[in-house]
């Protein structure tokens, strides 16, 4: 259905001053051979791969944010193990330690976010990575003290990134001009009768 929306359909070319009509005579009559009940959930589905087309490409979560998470669970993470606070870090936390630095900091991640990657790869490395042998945490304590920093100092990074307001109509149009409108499908007046 995707892969047929986004080769039939483009948001602009569905939405042409405030009246909705379709680009391919083909479509029509594809969507709408079924009879009524069928056009009818075509375009049910047709308007919500369109929302979430648009909510999924304006709205993604920055790396910064995606560090604030893992950050977080590695911090619950560490609240887990019933280890005392002054054991050694335990191996499988080095690994999945070590796999997150990798992660957050990939060669994708890199090439995309530069400016991400230059404000806070050294620090969070030195800080959290186990290859880092030198500067990594001895102890569980020390680790989890480590983490709390981060999740102290990411929150109000994050917050400094967005405008205090976000205003539809700019952010996406096809969003903005949405309308619901409703309808009725089969079966929906039907209740459970034993």
């Amino acid at each position: 259905m995707v892969l047929f929306f986004r080769r039939w359909f483009s948001p602009s070319s569905f939405l042409v001053g405030g009246s909705r009509h379709l680009s391919s005579p083909s479509l029509n009559q594809l969507a709408c051979s079924g009879g009524g009940s069928a056009c009818v959930l075509f375009f049910v589905n047709l308007f919500a791969a369109i929302l979430l087309t648009k909510i999924g490409s304006r709205f993604v979560t920055l790396p910064v944010e995606r560090l604030l998470a893992v950050v977080n669970a590695l911090l619950h993470q560490c609240y887990k193990y019933p280890t005392a606070t002054t054991a050694e870090v335990p191996q499988s936390l080095r690994k999945e330690l070590s796999g997150v630095c990798r992660a957050c900091f990939s060669a994708d991640v890199v090439n995309k976010h530069v400016d991400f990657v230059r404000e806070y790869k050294p620090d969070f490395e030195r800080d959290i990575d186990p290859v880092n042998t030198s500067t990594f945490p001895a102890t569980l304590s020390e680790l989890t003290e480590r983490l709390k920093h981060w999740n102290n100092i990411l929150p109000s990074n994050v917050e400094d990134r967005f405008p205090a307001v976000l205003k539809l109509e700019k952010e996406s149009r096809v969003l903005h001009d949405f309308h619901v409108v409703d309808v009725e499908l089969l079966g929906q007046y039907f209740t459970d009768q034993v």
